[in-house]
């Protein structure tokens, strides 16, 4: 979260889209409710999002089946969906034939999206079982939340004189990006002449 916070901060006009597979899904669901701010989209795919009901499906699935009987520790995303920023879209993908985690898993998650009125797209894949990131819908469905998302606001401090835009604030403009550390520590130690 710090680093989507920093990045988000050096460009500003930028949106931020997280996806994440499987765990990564269930912790940018988190990342979602606990930090509104952070994420414009977040597209997750195979997302064990009901985190609690997740674990007692897996023994005799997986092996060894000690593992799943120990208790979640984790934050469960259907209880950190309240925090959710109106604005957010979201895209949940899981595969028809994923035995590892179902899409019943995502779809409660999704259910409780819509219910928030998040704008929502949930999709379950034929004949996918899990590791779809790379498959070409999964890459469609962000390019299409992507587009979805508003454009941010050009600078309302910006005056065009000549072909080149020209900020009023210069380096103070809350448009432009924040330089990196070192070059900020370069640039205010050098001699001027």
């Amino acid at each position: 979260a710090d680093t989507i916070a920093a990045l988000r901060a050096r460009y500003r006009r930028a949106r931020v889209i997280a996806i994440g597979e499987g765990g990564g899904a269930a912790i940018v669901a988190n990342i979602a409710g606990l930090k509104p701010d952070l994420l414009d989209g977040m597209v997750l795919v195979s997302c064990p999002c009901a985190l609690p009901e997740w674990p007692r499906y897996m023994p005799g699935r997986e092996k060894p089946a000690d593992p799943w009987r120990a208790k979640v520790e984790s934050l469960d995303p259907l209880q950190t969906a309240g925090g959710i920023a109106p604005d957010l879209r979201a895209a949940l993908l899981s595969g028809g034939d994923d035995q590892k985690v179902p899409a019943r898993f995502a779809r409660s998650y999704a259910e409780a999206l819509t219910l928030r009125g998040i704008a929502t797209d949930f999709r379950i894949l034929p004949a996918r079982g899990s590791n779809i990131l790379d498959d070409p819908q999964v890459i469609e469905a962000a390019r299409r939340l992507a587009a979805a998302l508003p454009r941010k606001p050009a600078c309302p401090l910006r005056r065009s004189r000549s072909s080149l835009p020209v900020c009023r604030m210069a380096k103070a403009c809350p448009c432009r990006p924040t330089p990196p550390r070192a070059q900020r520590a370069w640039t205010s130690s050098r001699p001027r002449t």
